[in-house]
C-alpha cells in the first residue's frame, strides 16, 4: 500500500544520505516518493459512462480478473485495489490506477473502437505488465485526446507499449512524475511539453535522446535515461533547466555519449548496463562543480570534465568504475576534501598508491583489479577509523596487522594469509569481515574493557579496551573500532551501588564489567536566609547519593547537610545580596550553577530624622524577627565621626536605637549600617537636630516665626498659635438674622479661650455689638442700632488683639417700601412700565413681548437677561489641555478669560505674598459621559519654573491646594452654589475655582484672584438706526463690577458677575472690581482701541474658598432690525454670554446684555425699570 508522501519525504532523505552512491536506489526513491497516496475507500458507487468504458478497457487489455461494471471500483486483487474511486462534488470518480505485476489472464476483448480513455478526476496512474490481449494497440496513444488536469503521477513499466507519441503528457498540466519503462520503444523524437515536472525516467531501446525544444522546466529535479546510443550528445543548459539535481543516464555496451550542463548538478553519473558493462564511453562535461557531491562514471572509454581535484569542495562519492584507469582520478596531492566514499572497482590498477587516504573516507574499494603483492597498512590508512576497505578479488599478499582493526575488511578471494582477531571475534559479519580464511580452531575472543568500573554520566559512559567490536546498536556505539565505545545504560538510575552488567557486542560477543551512574546535574539552586546562616538547597537530577558529593559556594568548601537524588543542601555564613556559583562534584564528575541570592532582611525602608542625645529614633524596615538576635547601629560608620545607635527595642518590622547622653550627637547627610546576627544593610539618612526638625515639620513656623532649640516655635506676634500656624481673631463670613437685624453671626477663628468679658465687636468702627455667645469658631452679638443699609465691616477685638474684615455684612433691606416712580419721564410723562419696556428694548427686539412690570418674556431659545436680544446656540468646546482658560474661538474672533494670580493683602491694600499662576504647571484629568465633559486643574505648587523658590527657608505655598474645574454640557443645569441654584444654559462653560490651605501672615489679610482679559475702549452696536454705545465696564449700587462687555466686529461677548462666594462652607459677599485698565500699543497686530483689563475677586480669610461662575454662547439677532429705510441683509452674529459668581475665577465674557443709548438722550434706560434690569443702570 502507498504511504503518505511527508513521511516518504523524510525516508527517502535519509537513505539518500546512506546510499547516496547507490544510482538506482536514488531512482527507486524518486518512484516512491512522487507515487504514494492512501486512497479514499468507498463501498459501491456508480461511475460515469465512459469513464466505466475506459476502466472495462483496461480490464481486458491486461487481463485483469476485475468485475466489469461499476463494482470495480476498490475491488481487492491480492490485496492491491487497481482502480480506487471516491466522490467529488456528488459524483463517483476513478482518482487513481495502481496495479502490480499480476498475472495476466484472457478475460475479454478490449474495444479497438475506443480511441481516448476518459478520467477526469485521475491524479495517479501506475500500470506494470507484460502482456497485452490486442498487441496493436499502443496504450500511451488513448492518453492524446482527453485532458488530465489532476494527474501528478504518470508510470508505465513495459505494457507492450511500443511508442511514445510527439507532445506526449501536453494535456496533463500539473503531472510532475513520469516514467516510463518501455523495452518495446524504439525511438523518443521530443521531450514531454509540460512545464511542472519535477522527475522524468525514460527507459527504452532508442538510439537518440529525444528533442529538449525550448520549453523551461524550473521544477525539474532529477533526469534519467536508459537506451543505446550509438553516438549521442544530451545538452542540457542552466537557461532551461534550472534546478535540475540528478542527472542519471545508463548506456547499453558499444554505445558512445557526450553530456554537457552548466547547471550546478549535484548527482551525476554516466554507468553501463548491465552493471559491469565496461565497453561504453560516456565523457560528461560540467561548467559549474560548486554543488557536486556524488560523480559515478563507467566504461572503458569514458571521461569527465574538468579534472577532479580539491576544488570539488562539497564532493561526497566518487565512482570510477569497469574502465582502464590504473591509478586515482585525482591527483595525489590534491584529493577532494570531504570525499567518504572511494570506488575503482573493476580498473587495471596493479598497486595502490602511495598516498595516505584522507580521514574523512569510510568505504575504499579497489575490488576486482589486477593489483598484486603486501598492503601497507600502517602508512595508507594511518588517518583512517572505521573504513571498509574492499580488496577482494585481487592477488594481494601478505597478512593485516593489528592497528587495521579500527576499521573493516573484505579480503576474499586474496592472497592474504592471516588477519588480527578483532576480525576473528565477530567472524561471521560481512559488514565486519569478508575472507576466503578458515577461522583457527578453537578459536576464543576474549574482549575486555581496561577498567573494572564504568562510571556514567545520564546513563552514558566511554569506555575503552580491547576486541570491543564495531558497535551494536543501539547501546553500543563504536568511537574508535575495537577500542574505545559510547555505552548506554538506559536503567541508570538503578545504579546504585554499583551493579555487574553483561553487555552485548555482537550477537555472539559479549563483555561482562561492573558499571554505577555518577553524573551531577543541578537542576535549580535556591538561597534560605535562617537566623544566623544561608541554607544552599541544590535541586538535583538523578544524583546517586552513593558517592559523597563535595559542596562549595564560590570556591569556598562547606559540608552538606542532606543529600539524596534530588536535592543537597549546606549553610554557609552572611553574605551580601549577588550572584553566586553553587558546585558540587563527586570523585568523577561536577557542575555549577549562578544564582541571585537577595538578602530578605535586615532591610531599610524609613528613618525617623529627629536627632539629639537620648532622642529615639525608629528605623522601619524587616529585622528577620528572631529571638535573641545581635543587633547593631552604626551611624557614619568608619569614619572620624563613626558613633552607634545604642539599641533600646526591636520587632521584625522596626528597631529603635538612640545615641547616649554626652556625646555631641548625629545631624546632617548620615549613612547607616545595620547589623543583624552578621547580615548587614547600609541605608542613609538626613538626620535633624530638634530646632532643623522643627523648621521642616513646620515650614520654619509656617513664615510667622521661628523654632528655638528647644524645638517650639515662637512666634512674631502672641496671637498666633499651633505652631504659629494661626492667628486670632479673623473674620471668614458673618450675616444678619432674617428675621431680627439686630441680631448679628460671625465666622472665623477667636483664639483657643474666648469668653464673652475678653471680646467686643463693633461695625463700622462706630456700632456696638454686645456678645451673647462666644466660640472659637463663631459669635452672636446684639446690635446697639439696627442695622446698617448696604455693605458693613466688622472689627472684632479678643484678648486686646483686633482684626477687621471689609464688608463682610450685607443688609439690602433699606426699611423704606417706597419704590422709585417708574414713570417719571421728562419727554414720557405718565408712560407706563410696560410701554417704557417696550420703547426702549424695541419690543423686546421682536423677540418677546414686555409684561405689566415692563419686563420682556422671550420666546423660546431667547435670552432674558438682554430683553430676548441674543439666542442661545450650539458651539463645539475644547478643554484646555494645560491651563484652565476659558475660551472660545467663534468665526475666528476669539475670547479668553485667564486666572493669573492669587494676592494676600492687608488693610490698606498692599501685597504681602504672590502666587504667580505661571510660575506653575497644572495637572489635568478630561472625563467625558453622554452628558457632561469635566476637565479638572490642579495646581502643582511643588513644581515651578521660578529658579528663585529654594527648599531651605519657609514655603509659603507648602500646603497649598489649588482645584480647578471646567465642566460644559449641550443641556441645561440647575448647579446649586451656596444658598442659591444657579441655572447653568445649554452649551454653557461653568468654572469653578477651589483654594485651601492658604499660609496668611496676618490676622487681618485677606485674598484677591486676579483675572485678566482683552477688551475694548470704545464699542458700539446699531438697531432700527439707533447707535448704541456699549460700555466696557458696568457697576450694581453696591460698586461691585457686575457686567464687562466686548465687541468684535459686530460679535459681542458679555460678561456677568455675581456677588457672593464660599468661604469655609458658608455665603459671603465678594467684591469684584477692576483693578488696572492698561492699553494695548500693538498696531502693528491690529490691537487699536484695545486694553487689558485686570480684575480682582476679593475674599475673606477663609481656610477653604470656592468661586463659581458660568459662562455662554448667544447669537445677536437683528433679523427684526428695520434699518435706515434702505434694504439690508439680516446677518446671525454670535456672542458669548458669561454669568460669573463673584467669587468665582472672574470670566471676563463676552457679548452681554445688550443696553440702548439713545441719541438724543444718554442715560434713559437708567431708570431702574425693574430689578432684573439693574444692570442697565451703569451704561449711560
Amino acid at each position: 500500500m502507498p504511504t503518505q508522501k511527508g513521511r516518504l519525504r523524510s525516508f527517502f532523505k535519509f537513505i539518500f544520505e546512506k546510499h547516496k552512491h547507490n544510482i538506482l536506489l536514488v531512482s527507486s526513491i524518486f518512484l516512491i516518493l512522487n507515487n504514494e497516496k492512501t486512497p479514499s475507500i468507498v463501498l459501491s458507487q456508480t461511475l460515469p459512462i465512459d469513464e466505466l468504458n475506459s476502466a472495462i478497457f483496461l480490464i481486458n487489455q491486461y487481463g485483469y480478473q476485475i468485475p466489469q461494471n461499476d463494482s470495480l471500483c476498490n475491488f481487492d486483487i491480492s490485496s492491491n485495489k487497481v482502480f480506487r474511486c471516491s466522490s467529488k462534488s456528488g459524483q463517483w470518480h476513478i482518482d487513481q490506477i495502481y496495479s502490480e505485476y499480476t498475472i495476466y489472464t484472457n478475460v475479454g476483448i478490449p474495444d479497438h473502437t475506443l480511441k481516448s480513455l476518459t478520467f477526469p478526476a485521475l491524479n495517479l496512474f501506475q500500470l506494470w505488465g507484460t502482456s497485452a490481449t490486442n498487441l496493436s494497440i499502443n496504450l500511451l496513444d488513448l492518453f492524446m485526446e482527453s485532458s488530465y488536469p489532476l494527474l501528478n503521477t504518470f508510470t508505465v513499466t513495459n505494457c507492450r507499449v511500443f511508442r511514445i507519441p510527439d507532445n506526449f503528457a501536453a494535456n496533463m498540466p500539473v503531472v510532475q512524475n513520469l516514467q516510463l519503462r518501455l523495452p518495446d520503444v524504439t525511438t523518443f523524437g521530443s521531450f514531454f511539453p509540460t512545464p511542472n515536472l519535477g522527475l522524468v525516467i525514460v527507459t527504452g531501446n532508442f538510439t537518440k535522446a529525444p528533442l529538449m525544444g525550448s520549453m523551461i522546466y524550473p521544477k525539474l529535479d532529477g533526469l534519467m535515461f536508459t537506451y543505446n546510443p550509438i553516438s549521442d550528445t544530451i545538452n542540457l543548459p542552466k537557461s532551461q533547466f534550472p534546478l535540475l539535481r540528478v542527472l542519471e543516464i545508463s548506456i547499453t555496451t558499444g554505445s558512445q555519449l557526450d553530456i554537457f550542463t552548466d547547471t550546478p548538478i549535484s548527482v551525476v553519473g554516466c554507468m553501463g548496463t548491465p552493471r559491469e558493462t565496461s565497453n561504453i564511453g560516456c565523457s560528461m562535461h560540467l561548467t559549474d562543480i560548486s554543488k557536486v557531491r556524488q560523480i559515478v562514471s563507467h566504461g572503458k572509454f569514458s571521461t569527465f570534465s574538468p579534472m577532479i581535484d580539491s576544488t570539488f569542495k562539497v564532493l561526497e562519492v566518487l565512482i570510477f568504475a569497469f574502465g582502464s584507469r590504473t591509478t586515482y582520478p585525482f591527483p595525489l596531492d590534491s584529493i577532494p576534501p570531504i570525499v567518504t566514499l572511494i570506488s575503482m572497482e573493476g580498473n587495471q590498477m596493479t598497486s595502490i598508491p602511495q598516498v595516505q587516504l584522507p580521514s574523512t573516507v569510510k568505504d575504499f574499494s579497489l575490488h576486482g583489479n589486477p593489483i598484486v603483492g603486501p598492503i601497507d597498512f600502517d602508512y595508507l590508512f594511518e588517518n583512517n577509523t572505521n573504513m571498509a576497505l574492499r580488496v577482494n578479488s585481487n592477488q594481494v599478499t601478505g597478512t593485516v596487522p593489528d592497528s587495521f582493526c579500527d576499521n573493516r575488511l573484505n579480503i576474499y578471494g586474496t592472497l592474504i594469509t592471516a588477519i588480527p582477531d578483532c576480525f576473528w571475534c565477530y567472524y561471521g559479519d560481512q559488514n565486519i569481515l569478508s575472507t576466503s580464511i578458515p577461522k583457527p580452531v578453537n578459536f576464543v575472543c576474549k574482549p575486555a574493557f581496561d577498567s573494572t568500573l564504568l562510571v556514567t554520566r545520564n546513563g552514558k559512559v566511554t569506555g575503552t579496551g580491547r576486541l570491543l567490536g564495531w558497535g551494536f546498536l543501539p547501546n553500543i556505539k563504536a568511537i574508535i573500532p575495537n577500542r574505545q565505545m559510547e555505552i548506554t545504560y538506559p536503567n541508570y538510575v538503578l545504579l546504585e551501588p554499583p551493579k555487574t552488567v553483561s553487555f552485548s557486542l555482537s550477537s555472539v560477543v559479549s563483555v561482562q564489567t561492573d558499571i554505577v551512574e555518577a553524573g551531577v546535574y543541578i537542576s535549580d539552586v535556591k538561597f534560605v536566609q535562617q537566623a544566623t546562616t544561608i541554607q544552599v538547597i541544590v535541586g538535583m537530577y538523578n544524583y546517586n547519593p552513593y558517592f559523597a558529593p563535595s559542596a562549595k559556594l564560590e570556591q569556598v568548601d562547606y559540608l552538606y547537610s542532606t543529600c539524596n537524588k534530588t536535592m543537597i543542601t549546606f549553610s554557609v555564613p552572611p553574605m551580601p545580596s549577588g550572584v553566586y556559583y553553587a558546585f558540587i562534584a563527586n570523585q568523577y564528575f561536577n557542575a555549577s550553577l549562578p544564582r541571585s541570592y537577595s538578602q530578605t532582611y535586615p532591610t531599610v525602608t524609613n528613618i525617623s530624622k529627629l536627632s539629639a542625645p537620648g532622642i529615639n529614633i525608629t528605623i522601619f524596615g524587616k529585622t528577620g524577627g528572631f529571638a535573641n538576635s545581635v543587633i547593631q547601629v552604626t551611624f557614619n560608620n568608619g569614619t572620624l565621626s563613626e558613633t552607634d545607635c545604642q539599641v533600646i527595642d526591636y520587632t521584625s518590622t522596626y528597631i529603635i536605637c538612640s545615641t547616649p547622653f554626652g556625646q555631641p550627637g548625629v545631624y546632617g547627610n548620615t549613612s547607616v549600617r545595620v547589623n543583624v546576627n552578621g547580615f548587614f544593610t547600609f541605608s542613609s539618612v538626613v538626620l535633624k537636630s530638634i530646632q532643623s526638625y522643627c523648621q521642616e515639620t513646620t515650614n520654619y513656623c509656617h513664615g510667622n516665626g521661628d523654632c528655638n532649640e528647644s524645638g517650639i516655635c515662637l512666634c512674631k506676634q502672641s496671637n498666633f498659635y499651633d505652631s504659629c500656624s494661626k492667628s486670632y481673631p479673623t473674620l471668614s463670613s458673618g450675616q444678619y438674622d432674617s428675621n431680627d437685624l439686630t441680631m448679628v453671626s460671625l465666622y472665623g477663628d477667636f483664639g483657643p479661650l474666648p469668653t464673652l468679658t475678653n471680646v467686643s465687636i463693633k461695625l463700622n468702627n462706630s456700632i456696638s455689638c454686645t456678645p451673647t455667645i462666644v466660640s472659637q469658631s463663631s459669635i452672636n452679638c446684639t446690635l446697639s442700632s439696627i442695622a446698617p443699609f448696604g455693605l458693613s465691616s466688622a472689627q472684632v477685638s479678643v484678648d486686646d488683639f483686633n482684626t477687621s474684615s471689609p464688608n463682610i455684612l450685607v443688609n439690602m433691606n433699606s426699611g423704606n417700601s417706597t419704590t422709585p416712580s417708574s414713570s417719571s419721564d421728562e419727554n414720557h410723562t405718565g408712560e407706563s412700565a410696560q410701554q417704557k419696556c417696550s420703547r426702549l428694548t424695541f419690543n423686546c427686539f421682536g423677540n418677546g413681548i414686555c409684561d405689566t412690570n415692563g419686563i420682556c418674556v422671550c420666546n423660546q431659545n431667547y435670552n432674558p437677561i438682554d430683553h430676548c436680544f441674543t439666542k442661545f446656540i450650539n458651539t463645539t468646546i475644547i478643554a484646555n489641555s494645560t491651563s484652565p482658560t476659558v475660551s472660545f474661538d467663534v468665526d475666528g474672533l476669539d475670547f479668553q478669560f485667564e486666572f493669573k494670580s492669587i494676592q494676600e493683602l492687608d488693610l490698606d491694600n498692599n501685597v504681602l505674598n504672590l502666587l504667580n499662576i505661571d510660575d506653575y504647571s497644572w495637572n489635568v484629568n478630561v472625563s467625558i459621559n453622554d452628558i457632561i465633559t469635566t476637565a479638572v486643574y490642579q495646581l502643582n505648587t511643588t513644581n515651578t519654573t521660578n529658579s528663585n523658590n529654594s527648599t531651605s527657608q519657609f514655603n509659603p505655598f507648602q500646603s497649598l491646594q489649588v482645584t480647578s474645574t471646567i465642566s460644559f454640557s449641550s443641556q441645561e443645569r440647575v448647579i446649586p452654589f451656596g444658598d442659591q441654584s444657579l441655572v447653568i444654559n445649554p452649551n454653557s462653560i461653568k468654572l469653578a475655582i477651589n483654594v485651601s490651605g492658604w499660609q496668611y501672615s496676618s490676622n487681618v489679610a485677606t485674598l484677591r484672584l486676579i483675572f485678566t482679559s482683552v477688551v475694548n475702549q470704545n464699542q458700539s452696536i446699531e438697531f432700527n438706526c439707533e447707535k448704541t454705545e456699549i460700555g466696557t465696564l458696568s457697576f450694581d449700587s453696591l460698586s461691585n463690577l457686575q457686567y464687562l462687555r466686548v465687541v468684535k466686529d459686530n460679535i459681542q461677548f458679555n460678561g456677568r458677575f455675581i456677588d457672593y462666594a464660599i468661604s469655609d462652607g458658608r455665603v459671603v459677599y465678594s467684591q469684584t472690581e477692576l483693578v488696572s485698565f492698561t492699553p494695548i500699543d500693538d498696531k502693528d497686530n491690529d490691537n487699536d482701541g484695545q486694553s487689558i483689563a485686570t480684575i480682582g475677586i476679593r475674599l475673606p480669610q477663609c481656610q477653604e474658598c470656592l468661586l463659581d461662575p458660568d459662562f455662554t454662547p448667544l447669537l445677536i439677532d437683528k433679523s427684526n432690525d428695520q434699518g435706515c429705510g434702505e434694504s439690508s441683509s439680516k446677518a446671525w452674529k454670535i456672542a458669548v454670554g458669561v454669568v460669573v459668581g463673584a467669587g468665582a475665577a472672574i470670566a471676563i465674557a463676552s457679548a452681554a446684555l445688550i443696553f440702548h443709548r439713545k441719541k438724543l438722550r444718554a442715560g434713559i434706560y437708567q431708570s431702574k425699570l425693574d430689578r432684573a434690569s439693574t444692570s442697565m443702570r451703569s451704561m449711560g
